[in-house]
């Protein structure tokens, strides 16, 4: 890139901005260009010593030649004097000794040639040593520099200790001047006898031309004595024979020679273009800028990492495909559906939100892919996948896992009969439970229902997306010709899919009793044939926002286009007629063969929500009940108690988010000394009660002000209808910046107290939406930190004017600014502080893993010995366990009751540990095209909290599964016999153990009493 991650052009840094952004120091030396170029000289050298062997073998053979050609020679003046054979062979003697002359020359040169080829690959050794040298004192250099500035930001700062650091950071910029110097110097020493050794190998190859035409004038003049002999003496004859032969051989391995004096000419070229490359890089370090210098060690750490591993860290066999890891996480899901372990009417539950997901891949994923391969593009993913390969091996996944969902379904519903729990045929009922379903379906169904005729009078209709829908054949008395209509199953809202018989827990699908009842729907017609049918439409129907002179109603109209979009998938019941199928095939748009998906089971199966809602306590999970932040509880005043007795670490579902974050947002509302709240909003709902309370606020007089994200998926209806509510009620609201979506979770209270203005904010890991906080395990951080308070002020400038200048942030870290950056930093300065003696350690905890960037860097810092562990739930790209590069590290995903949502980051920093928690995946969109924080959590309790946690899930042997190098995952069992608790329960456990303490503790407390006052 050219521009920094802020959009501004890279500019050198100062040594504030060295500790601010949290710079990494130099990276250790290992192999760079002058090793290649050492490399190159020892295969100079070997190929110009073989061609002067080769060389001197063809000047022995040319003498064998001369030899020969002299006998013959006194042969023939013994017994033809002064004839023609004499003069040939006299020719053929004269030729061979000039052959002779030319080998020799060859030889001298191709031996002064591997001389110098030596000479240059002791000089690049020499070169190697020197950079080496060179770079540890840069470091040592940049670590001066680094303590300067620190120094200098402390809060009662040494003037004795500054000027110690600034002497001591003079002279070590001195001597990494100088040691570069002496690199430059290397590299030039290097390029010049490169140069020299080219020089020489390209005139032992002309030599060698030379003795190849010698030889060759030789050979003719042997054939014209052979001519001339070929009636004499026999041993004259076998003379000839045996000179040709000579030739020959002298020809054959001038030839080799010329090949191989021309191979150490090319690698003499080779090493002299490496050298003029090293020198020029040698001559541009020290005029970079120091941000572009950044980018020219992270490439040279992958080329480095390429040399020394053998692996080029860029090879797509290193990368996982991002959409096939998702669905690998769906075949997690699903396998909790067919565990034993989970009760019953949870296991329903799995194998409804693996229909759903699948519903939503289908619609976001595959119906993006084929939008590229529709405009014609051809770009691989990471992993060395077009659009259309994608398409099919995801396709193809897909038809797997809904073949095990469907054989699972069959097995779910004979264990719900075992409990009275049945999903039965409408024709398998008895004829009065048809008559109670016939009478429900007439009287709170059927006035919803509406048939739509498909004939010339009548175009194919719309078909709504996720729509289960009925394909009728009719056909009128008198009529041979049939009709088709089809019927919309009204489904949702208040009308359930699943119709209860009578007052039991059996149930019959609504398509069922629909398609046995079509005789109310279609009168005095006879119903030939009813197939059931449902489609799905493409959500990638995002537009250009720069384009876009309104974006409320640029999302207004996506949303509407979103209805319209092109359909991606068809399912349909199988024995659906073929003529049948390739109709609706044909109407949608859609390519039969892969397109299309039958089932012999109910379609739809995201709907078994309403099964597993069924209230039968041994059939589901134990309740759980969130408890109240003990710091919290009891407290009248939460800012009071924030400054007072915070941080607070908070955590959702084993902790309750209404008593803590909402009641955060409440009590802003109504505190008098609040002057202005800011906040993001991503996905939220009205249960929450969070838009009330701001346009509450508002009403109050509060400056309250909103970054609400109009472009969350499948969310922008509801979130353009919060907007216009916070809109109408007097509040700033921002749509977030143009091209980027607001996904951070802020919270930011402006309050005025008795020391003057104070900054709280609430950093979130999880939307403010109150559902999901009862099923999504989420932390969050209360803090009045005036660091994080002014960071958090920066940043809400920014949502909000959409101008982002160099801002400079000292605890958290932003998207698109400096996260990226940060994170590969901090990974960087893992590697830097790994040795022996202090193994370097990492632990990532998040959603998805998908930034190649990232990847590649966690393979560097796995090849040098760093420990990573990392928890993520669904996407991940990288391959644990390759011999060499990332055997020290582990990939685990945890599947459990709650979905797993906290994003942790944490890094060992040579036993100065860093933790961050916030909103962003390691994924390319979360880096580099959303506006995302994580904070940096500092408190020592926290710390541990969050280090309890990650370690309970590391060691967790029910809810877990590690992933292997092929992409596949294994669960871990419990050890035999032993019943293991998941790590969820366990933090179940632990929030009613801390609550319960609480609790013990307040009623030990003593309390003051009242002496009674008496007349």
């Amino acid at each position: 890139m050219q521009n920094g991650t802020d959009g501004q052009p890279l500019t050198k840094s100062s040594g504030a901005e060295v500790e601010s952004d949290q710079l990494p120091p130099e990276p250790q030396p290992t192999k760079s260009e002058v090793d290649r170029m050492s490399v190159a000289a020892t295969r100079s050298r070997k190929k110009a010593s073989r061609a002067a062997n080769q060389t001197a073998s063809a000047a022995k053979s040319v003498a064998e030649t001369k030899a020969a050609t002299k006998a013959v020679l006194a042969e023939t003046e013994r017994r033809h004097p002064r004839t023609a054979l004499s003069r040939a062979v006299a020719t053929a003697d004269k030729e061979a000794k000039e052959a002779g002359k030319a080998a020799a020359a060859a030889e001298q040169m191709a031996v002064r040639a591997a001389k110098l080829a030596s000479e240059s690959e002791t000089a690049a050794a020499q070169a190697r040593q020197t950079e080496t040298i060179a770079i540890k004192a840069g470091a040592k250099a940049k670590g001066a520099e680094i303590e300067v500035a620190q120094a200098e930001r402390a809060e009662m700062p040494s003037m004795r200790q500054v000027k110690t650091a600034k002497r001591r950071l003079a002279r070590l910029a001195k001597q990494a001047e100088a040691k570069e110097a002496a690199a430059e110097a290397a590299a030039m020493k290097v390029a010049s006898l490169a140069s020299q050794a080219r020089a020489e190998a390209t005139a032992a190859v002309e030599k060698v031309k030379e003795a190849e035409r010698a030889v060759k004038k030789t050979e003719l003049a042997a054939h014209k004595a052979q001519a001339a002999v070929r009636n004499g003496s026999k041993q004259t004859g076998r003379s000839l024979s045996e000179t040709k032969a000579t030739v020959n051989r002298a020809r054959t391995e001038t030839k080799a020679a010329v090949d191989d004096t021309r191979a150490s000419a090319k690698a003499a070229e080779k090493l002299e273009a490496a050298a003029a490359a090293a020198h020029s890089a040698a001559a541009a370090k020290a005029d970079a800028e120091r941000a572009a210098l950044r980018a020219e060690e992270a490439a040279e750490k992958a080329a480095r990492s390429e040399a020394e591993t053998g692996k080029n860290l860029k090879a797509p066999e290193l990368y996982l495909n991002r959409e096939l890891t998702w669905l690998e996480f769906n075949k997690r899901v699903l396998h909790e559906a067919s565990d034993g372990r989970t009760p019953l009417l949870e296991r329903v539950k799995f194998l409804a939100i693996v229909d759903s997901n699948l519903d939503e891949f289908i619609m976001k994923r595959i119906g993006g892919l084929k939008q590229q391969v529709g405009a014609g593009m051809h770009e691989v993913t990471v992993d060395g996948r077009t659009p259309q390969r994608q398409i099919a091996d995801s396709v193809a996944r897909v038809r797997e896992l809904q073949s095990s969902a469907r054989d699972l379904f069959l097995d779910l519903k004979k264990q719900l009969q075992k409990h009275a729990i049945s999903i039965s045929d409408y024709a398998d009922l008895l004829e009065e439970e048809q008559a109670g379903v016939r009478a429900y379906y007439l009287e709170n169904i059927f006035p919803l229902v509406t048939p739509l005729a498909m004939d010339p009078a009548h175009p194919f209709p719309h078909i709504s997306n996720l729509s289960l829908n009925l394909l009728v054949t009719l056909r009128t008395h008198g009529e041979m010709t049939p009709i088709m209509a089809r019927v919309k199953v009204p489904k949702g809202g208040a009308v359930p899919r699943f119709i209860r018989v009578g007052s039991s827990n059996k149930f019959v699908l609504l398509e069922d009793v629909m398609s046995n009842n079509l005789d109310v729907l279609f009168p005095d017609i006879e119903v030939m044939t009813c197939e059931v049918f449902r489609v799905t439409r493409n959500a990638a129907t995002e537009r250009e926002e720069d384009a876009a002179d309104d974006l409320l109603e640029m999302i207004e109209s996506e949303v509407r286009d979103r209805k319209f979009a092109a359909i991606v998938r068809l399912e349909t019941m199988t024995g659906i007629a073929p003529m049948h199928r390739g109709m609706l095939a044909a109407e949608l748009g859609l390519d039969e063969e892969e397109d299309v998906f039958e089932s012999d089971v109910m379609l739809g199966m995201r709907d078994l929500f309403e099964i597993a809602s069924i209230n039968i306590a041994e059939l589901r999970d134990p309740d759980h009940h969130p408890i109240d932040n003990v710091e919290l509880e009891g407290e009248q005043n939460i800012f009071h108690a924030i400054r007072n007795k915070g941080p607070f670490l908070l955590h959702h579902p084993f902790e309750s988010f209404n008593t803590s974050v909402v009641r955060f947002i409440r009590e802003a509302c109504h505190d008098p000394k609040v002057m202005a709240i800011k906040m993001t909003l991503y996905r939220t709902t009205e249960g929450t009660g969070i838009i009330d309370y701001l346009i509450e606020a508002a009403r109050n007089g509060k400056q309250v002000a909103v970054a609400v994200e109009l472009k969350a998926r499948f969310d922008e209806a509801a979130n353009i209808n919060w907007a216009t509510r916070l809109e109408e009620a007097g509040i700033h609201v921002t749509y977030g910046i143009v091209g980027l979506k607001t996904h951070s979770k802020l919270v930011l209270v402006i309050r005025r107290d008795f020391n003057g203005l104070r900054r709280y904010a609430h950093v979130g890991t999880g939307n403010y939406h109150a559902g999901t906080a009862r099923l999504y395990v989420d932390f969050g951080l209360l803090t009045c930190d005036q660091k994080i308070g002014a960071d958090l002020v920066e940043f809400f400038n920014f949502l909000t004017s959409g101008c982002q200048p160099f801002r400079r942030y000292s605890k958290i870290l932003v998207s698109p600014r400096n996260m990226k950056a940060g994170i590969l930093n901090k990974i960087d300065r893992e590697i830097s502080k790994n040795s022996s003696r202090s193994r370097g350690l990492i632990r990532l905890k998040t959603n998805a893993l998908e930034d190649p960037d990232i990847t590649e860097a966690l393979y560097r810092a796995s090849r040098v010995g760093v420990k990573i562990e990392l928890i993520v739930r669904d996407t991940c790209r990288l391959r644990p366990g390759i011999l060499g590069l990332s055997d020290n590290i582990t990939v685990i995903s945890v599947v459990g009751r709650f979905l797993e949502h906290t994003r942790i980051y944490y890094f060992q920093n040579g036993g100065d540990e860093e933790y961050y928690i916030g909103s962003a995946d390691l994924m390319l969109r979360n880096l580099e095209r959303r506006a995302e924080v994580i904070v940096a959590v500092e408190d020592e309790l926290l710390r541990e909290r969050l280090r309890e946690y990650l370690e309970s899930q590391l060691e967790d042997r029910r809810n877990v599964w590690e992933m292997h190098s092929d992409g596949t995952y294994t669960q871990r069992r419990p050890k035999s016999g032993k019943t293991e608790q998941g790590c969820q329960q366990a933090m179940i456990d632990a929030a009613e153990r801390r609550h319960h303490e609480a609790r013990r503790k307040k009623l030990l407390r003593p309390r003051a009493i009242a002496r009674r006052m008496t007349r």
